[in-house]
């Protein structure tokens, strides 16, 4: 019988009991925040691998001559774990860093151990730190296996003893925007023979210091070379790729070749099979040299650079520095502020699917499945229909009292319940008293956090906060509500079919213990005549009372009035016409200027029943409080959250069938329709960030931007640039290219004349009569536009860096074209003025038209 293995039968769990508190999922750092708990599992040559353990999380105890300490006997993965929109965790291709590790271990002579029962023990440890798995897209649990020699022996060989210890950390995204890389020339990362190929602590230490050196010149990463020709390989931690069109004019997207100088990483696997099965352009693992890169871009082959690693996913390259010259690399030409280019956002987009398991089955199954959801004893199907039924009209009658949200009250009924189990566990209570007990702690939760504060429901807080996953709380809290509404529904519409014309009752002495604190029952008696007959006398033709006058002749209160009324069993006809907004606000502004009155009392001032006028009530109260929510919502910018929780109930339309699911799952007071005119105006964004243009277009409307100075992007402009220069585009879509360009031109312009503030003077001297300055010309002796010439040199004028030259008095030269122009614009053409102002060239629209109407020719 051989030493035992990694059993993960036999893992033991002590867990903590100084539990951290979770930190805000928009403030996670790679890196830097850890969870509970870590695994750990040792070794020795003599007895073989020991029980694996998960404890506290907390510093090793290792001796100080260890081989990991002094021989850098140490090796390590990364991986990560997804929580997806139904609440299960997914690891991704957990196999790969699996035989990974043990590739990189047997290089430094550690033991092997069982891929599978170590990985079993890795699930546990995500199960019993759950709770910190983010639940936003692009977040996730990064994890670390490390795998160290800690025999204590400073005799250079293979270490008899070992360590295999694995930490979680909650991690936000590696890198929220393109990176700028500096080629380093000097040193080099790995080399033929060595041991680049393998995860190694001792791959890492040397590259620190050239790698800070770059930071500190503002650059993000090294991008590594080797040899003479300088042979790309990787870019600092991550595998680097190159789309581009090669020299036989095909689209092609090329790496690094597994030479042993290059990481084997999953994320570049995963890259290269999901291309692959694309088919759509040349996917090549071959050797890529710095010269074949700058003559791509010389050539405008270049289309996109990116790298690929498990902390980051996808990052696109913006810059690279090479011998002292920046080179600029291309992202999304249509989009100068875009983050990721076309291919890299698409295939980060389709890996990022496949692990948070958004993926259709018919596509590449990577993730693997590492937690199911729990089943809840509180979960929906765990109620029984007694204990629902009685949970659900509790709380139906506590919204029809107006007691929405008294979440104690239903905690009171649950204690008595419980009391009750206590004598007989055996019943139908007993078994729903969990059921009633947890759907009360999610209800009081959601309602006093969010809710009464008109804040969005945060289910992955809520989820967190139960122990559960998102799907579980969303189902039971909806769920609920729904029954509940259904439930005051029939009961609505059982007591309208069931309405009478007399809602005081037929005895004399039909009042509670609260009206006779202020009534005796003599004086109900002495006085219940004289009240039947005021009622009587002060009735309308439509049955309707004068409660104002009936109080008046009785000499008491407008609701003593209805006390006594409703004691003496005054009959009142019944008011069977439809709820309008004026009777719900007479029935409101009643029940709130006699706080704590009984709902017969109401009735009999509303002529309708009491459980009629609870319902409007409640109604009114909580549609009032909802529009104020919408309003408030209507005038605040959407969150990235709500955005993401909009594109995702969107995309699933079969489980969010109507824009008010939708509205409900957004959150945060939006209502149906201002979701749906959200998503419209995103898809319309989208579609025309995804129009393409031609170079011949490009250079039409730079030319035609060049050359108009204080280009306004009207709609008679855009229409006269359709159709001259682009009549198969739509106006949004030339304003949108059109606003690019002047940012574009604008930035170069700023840069040229920044750069040469004395050439900008020069010319603007060269150019002006006294205190006018053709423009036109300074654009034409600097190459800029006209108009970007006069809002630097304004600019610079207002620093003080230039001397003033604006403008002040009308040459004649001026007036005679403003004469001219004005008797050639017609007076009914659109934009007229600003027409002129094009012909004056020096003017603006708003000057042309005071001028002229001071020089009486308008």
């Amino acid at each position: 019988m051989g030493l035992p293995n990694i059993d993960a039968s036999r893992l033991t769990k002590t867990l903590t009991t100084k539990p951290k508190e979770l930190v805000d999922q928009k403030k996670l750092a790679f890196g830097k925040n850890f969870t509970d708990h870590m695994l750990c599992i040792k070794y020795t040559e003599d007895g073989g691998w020991e029980t694996p353990e998960i404890k506290p999380y907390g510093p090793l105890e290792i001796d100080p001559a260890a081989f990991a300490l002094n021989y850098s006997v140490q090796t390590f993965e990364g991986m990560k774990a997804y929580r997806s929109a139904d609440g299960t965790i997914n690891l991704f291709r957990p196999e790969k860093n699996m035989q990974r590790l043990a590739t990189s271990s047997q290089r430094i002579m550690l033991p092997e151990f069982d891929q599978e029962q170590f990985l079993q023990c890795i699930k546990e440890l995500v199960k019993v730190d759950e709770r910190f798995v983010p639940n936003d897209y692009g977040y996730s649990l990064y994890i670390r296996p490390n795998f160290i020699g800690t025999e204590d022996n400073l005799n250079l060989q293979y270490s008899r003893e070992a360590l295999l210890y694995v930490y979680l950390s909650p991690v936000g995204p590696y890198f929220p925007r393109t990176v700028k890389l500096h080629a380093n020339t000097k040193e080099v990362r790995a080399w033929p023979g060595g041991v680049g190929n393998f995860k190694l602590g001792g791959n890492y230490a040397p590259a620190l210091r050239p790698t800070m050196e770059i930071v500190r010149e503002g650059y993000d990463q090294i991008l590594w070379l080797l040899g003479d020709d300088h042979y790309v390989t990787e870019v600092g931690t991550m595998n680097f790729f190159i789309f581009w069109t090669n020299t036989e004019g095909k689209k092609e997207l090329v790496t690094a070749p597994l030479d042993g100088i290059i990481l084997p990483g999953v994320t570049r696997d995963s890259l290269l099979e999901l291309a692959r099965k694309w088919g759509e352009f040349k996917v090549s693992e071959r050797k890529v040299t710095m010269p074949e890169v700058l003559k791509a871009l010389e050539e405008n082959r270049m289309l996109e650079a990116f790298g690929a690693g498990t902390a980051c996913v996808v990052c696109s390259v913006s810059e690279v520095l090479y011998n002292g010259k920046t080179y600029q690399i291309p992202v999304d030409p249509s989009n100068p502020n875009a983050v990721f280019g076309p291919l890299t956002m698409r295939l980060r987009k389709e890996l990022l699917d496949i692990q948070y398991a958004k993926t259709p089955s018919s596509c590449i199954k990577w993730s693997c499945v590492q937690h199911e959801r729990r089943a809840h004893a509180w979960a929906p199907g765990a109620w029984t229909t007694q204990a629902e039924t009685e949970l659900l009209t509790l709380i139906t009658r506590l919204e029809a009292q107006g007691a929405v949200g008294r979440w104690d009250i239903v905690r009171k009924h649950v204690a008595r319940v419980e009391s009750h189990d206590k004598e007989d566990t055996n019943s139908a209570r007993a078994k729903a008293a969990p059921a009633a007990r947890s759907g009360v702690r999610i209800g009081e939760y959601v309602t006093e956090k969010y809710l009464q504060r008109g804040l969005p429901i945060d289910w992955g807080s809520t989820a967190r906060a139960f122990g559960s996953s998102v799907a579980v709380c969303r189902t039971l809290y909806y769920q609920t509500r729904r029954a509940m509404r259904e439930e005051q529904q029939a009961s609505t519409k059982e007591q309208k079919q069931t309405r009478s014309t007399h809602y005081a009752p037929t005895g004399e002495f039909g009042l509670e213990p609260p009206y006779r604190a202020r009534f005796s029952d003599t004086q109900m008696w002495l006085r219940a005549n004289e009240v039947r007959t005021t009622v009587a006398a002060t009735k309308g033709s439509d049955g309707s009372v004068d409660w104002a006058t009936v109080a008046e002749q009785l000499g008491v209160s407008e609701e003593e009035a209805l006390m006594l009324a409703h004691g003496a069993g005054a009959q009142v006809a019944a008011d069977d016409a439809e709820w309008t907004v004026a009777r719900r606000e007479r029935l409101v502004r009643f029940v709130q200027q006699h706080k704590g009155v009984r709902w017969e009392l109401v009735a009999l001032y509303m002529r309708s029943s009491a459980g009629q006028c609870a319902s409007e009530y409640t109604a009114s109260v909580i549609n009032k409080a909802q529009h104020g929510i919408q309003q408030r919502a209507a005038n605040r910018k959407w969150t990235t959250e709500e955005q993401q929780r909009l594109v995702y109930a969107m995309t699933h339309r079969k489980q969010f069938r109507r824009l008010v699911e939708v509205a409900a799952h957004v959150g945060g007071g939006r209502s149906a329709s201002s979701c749906n005119a959200r998503w419209l105006n995103t898809r319309l964004l989208a579609a025309e960030r995804a129009v393409t243009w031609t170079p011949a277009e490009e250079a039409a409307l730079t030319e035609f931007v060049v050359r108009t100075p204080r280009l306004c992007l009207n709609a008679t402009t855009l229409a006269a640039v359709q159709r001259e220069l682009a009549p198969d585009r739509s106006p949004d879509q030339l304003r949108i290219v059109l606003t690019r360009i002047r940012a574009r031109l604008e930035s170069r312009a700023r840069t040229a004349a920044t750069a040469d503030l004395e050439r900008l003077q020069e010319a603007v001297n060269r150019h002006s009569q006294g205190s006018i300055v053709d423009w036109k010309s300074v654009g034409a002796d600097l190459r800029v536009g006209a108009w970007f010439c006069w809002k630097v040199y304004n600019d610079r004028m207002i620093r003080g860096s230039l001397k003033v030259a604006t403008p002040t008095r009308w040459s004649p030269d001026e007036v005679l074209r403003l004469r001219n122009a004005v008797a050639e614009v017609p007076s009914d053409a659109n934009n007229r003025w600003f027409a002129v102002a094009q012909i004056v060239g020096s003017r603006s629209q708003t000057m042309c038209q005071s001028k002229a109407q001071r020089m009486g020719i308008v």
